[in-house]
């Protein structure tokens, strides 16, 4: 933990059945508790308030949503079929994530919830509604537009009236009621002071509170056996919340709305654990609830400490059911895997290539002693061994295979064909965190590639293509101009396959000379988020225009440089203005006054952000690296002025 870019909010909670243990504790730096996003933990929180709605006869969780939903439609009539229940599990099919304006600097505009329904009537389904779970933020935005609809309150003054007030929480809500509050934490990039963050799908991820409201959130869902406390949900309500859909031991075991209502290690000592955790761009929350056992804990951070958070909040878990509850649970045990001097033949069946939703990787058993991944189509391709076990699993070993050292944070993979017929992967993950409990997850986390028969001419038709593509539709105040961008390359190792070597956008298989489309089908995290697109020209710039993230990138790498004599750009609404930097602005410093209505984003070689106008320490000037890009972005007829020295 980087103790100089991490800010941590601890709260834990301890209920007897009369109320006669009560704690909480909470650290904060102001009088008033710090308030951090939420993130994904605002999914229990939607679905909680569906789940209301259904204990006053309002919802049926198995009709469909266009039952509630009038105007919900997709461009794929198996849309008619999503059940309300399907999106509160993560079953619905929808693609993933309509990003659009939804995390946004200093602004709480509620544009992308306006326009949800437009964006997603363009969209198609990645697969059948109810055919396997896998994580989707759209989901829990369409719960929110649903919530909406029946109530008929806005969802900001739902969350107040119907949980935030029979709980007595007094710093919980939303970027609507809680813009610019003075406690909200600090944001940290590079070292550097940014404004806040909102993040306006606030279903799926925008409530925004303190550690200790977040804590007594939590004590919403105590089971209370005689009656006598307040709780958000029927008990019928709740069963149906902590119920897993998981399938197979690799399926999350989603409940609905929760990441895990099955924790292994503390189902062996006989105790219900739920989890959820969230993150934003740079903040983070952990919220894990016992129900049986009343008990509640939260921990929201501020810096690179995401799975860390869940670390410590397990930690504080396990900790107090040994303290006031006196029931032991015993931490996921890292021991050493019983493993095998060769491979049977029978596993070069699984020799290929695979895709964890985004990269490729190829697998291969050397000699037939080992398992080995690479990395393909990257510049430095890692390289990764693996043992096999003696119950047929792979371990991943510690740098050379001969070394016979088993990696401390281990990974044991497993190879499995689903009933679609297709050839998966599913991974086991341990890794301890010092001083912590040890974070446990199994997952699948790839599918095997099929072969693909492309022509020439068509591999050729995308290769001209290539290159570097960078966020370009967008409001001036929206997060992704500081890290949305794309390298697009043809497979080499794949041809017929197209991929983003940063990750931003999903893998894609080439369908003809302007599209590519998704396909994975990996459930829980990893099929998350996938996209078709289509290449465009716009003003003789080539387009990537990506309609399930509802968004729109363009080509920099043909980007003109910036020029010394210049002394402004002016702006118009969703089309950022991207210049190059070279030797020739080599040791130049620009001045300028920081814009209203427009931003500015400046970027090294290593397209790594080195100054935004957002940043609040920063004086009106920034010198120039020689090698990198700058980009303007405003509302029409903005005129950022700068001089150039």
């Amino acid at each position: 933990m980087r103790k100089k870019t991490v800010k941590m909010m601890i709260a834990a909670m301890v209920c007897s059945c009369v109320l006669s243990n009560t704690g909480i504790v909470s650290y904060a730096a102001e009088e008033k508790d710090t308030i951090c996003n939420v993130g994904s933990v605002s999914k229990t929180y939607v679905t909680t308030a569906v789940l209301q709605l259904a204990d006053r006869g309002l919802v049926n969780l198995d009709e469909p949503v266009v039952t509630y939903l009038k105007d919900f439609r997709l461009a794929d009539e198996r849309y008619k079929d999503i059940t309300v229940r399907m999106l509160m599990n993560h079953s619905s099919g929808l693609m993933g994530s309509t990003f659009g304006e939804s995390f946004l600097l200093e602004d709480n505009d509620m544009i992308s919830h306006d326009t949800l329904l437009e964006k997603l009537s363009v969209q198609r389904l990645k697969a059948n509604p109810g055919e396997y779970s896998v994580y989707c933020n759209d989901g829990f935005w369409v719960l929110e537009l649903l919530v909406e609809a029946v109530s008929g309150e806005s969802f900001t003054d739902y969350i107040a009236n119907h949980i935030a007030v029979p709980l007595g929480l007094t710093q919980t809500g939303t970027p609507v009621d809680m813009f610019q509050k003075p406690e909200m934490i600090d944001i940290v990039i590079n070292g550097n002071r940014i404004g806040n963050e909102y993040v306006m799908d606030i279903g799926s991820g925008g409530i925004i509170a303190s550690a200790s409201d977040l804590c007594k959130y939590g004590s919403g869902y105590f089971f209370h056996s005689d009656g006598t406390k307040k709780s958000l949900l029927s008990e019928e309500s709740k069963e149906q919340m902590f119920t897993s859909y998981a399938k197979t031991e690799y399926d999350t075991p989603y409940g609905l709305g929760w990441d895990s209502v099955a924790e292994p290690e503390f189902e062996k000592a006989g105790v219900k654990v739920v989890m959820k955790g969230g993150s934003t761009a740079q903040q983070f929350a952990s919220l894990m609830v016992a129900p049986e056992e009343e008990i509640s804990v939260a921990v929201l951070s501020a810096g690179d400490f995401s799975m860390g958070s869940m670390a410590v909040a397990k930690s504080l878990m396990m900790y107090l059911l040994q303290e006031e509850k006196g029931i032991p649970v015993e931490d996921i045990a890292i021991e050493n895997q019983q493993t095998c001097e060769s491979v049977p033949r029978e596993y070069r069946k699984y020799e290929g290539f695979y895709t964890s939703g985004s990269d490729i990787f190829r697998v291969e058993f050397p000699d037939m002693r080992y398992m080995r991944t690479i990395a393909c189509d990257v510049d430095n391709p890692k390289t990764t061994n693996y043992k096999m076990t003696t119950d047929g699993r792979f371990v991943r070993m510690d740098g050379e295979i001969e070394k016979e050292v088993q990696d401390p944070n281990q990974q044991i993979l497993e190879f499995i064909r689903r009933e679609n017929g297709k050839i998966y992967i599913g991974q086991e993950v341990n890794t301890l965190y010092d001083g912590f409990s040890v974070y446990h997850n199994k997952e699948y986390m790839a599918e095997k590639l099929d072969d693909l028969e492309v022509s020439d001419d068509l591999l050729e038709a995308f290769r001209q293509y290539e290159g570097t593509y960078c966020l370009y539709s967008g409001k001036y105040s929206n997060m992704g101009f500081s890290s949305r961008i794309s390298e697009l390359k043809v497979s080499e190792s794949c041809p017929g396959y197209l991929l983003d070597t940063k990750g931003n956008l999903s893998l894609m298989k080439i369908v003809d000379e302007t599209h590519a489309n998704a396909f994975a089908q990996i459930p829980g995290q990893n099929g998350r988020d996938q996209n078709d697109i289509t290449i465009e020209t716009e003003d003789g710039n080539t387009m990537i225009l990506a309609p399930d993230l509802d968004m729109k990138f363009i080509r920099v790498s043909d980007a003109p440089t910036l020029n010394r004599k210049m002394t402004g750009v002016t702006t118009k609404k969703d089309k950022a203005v991207w210049y190059s930097l070279d030797e020739s602005t080599k040791g130049m410093t620009m001045y300028f006054e920081k814009p209203e209505r427009a931003s500015i984003y400046v970027f090294d070689k290593f397209d790594k952000m080195v100054y935004s106008s957002y940043m609040l320490d920063w004086p009106d000037e920034i010198a120039l690296p020689s090698e990198g890009r700058i980009v303007f972005v405003g509302d029409d007829d903005v005129t950022i002025n700068f001089t150039l020295k």
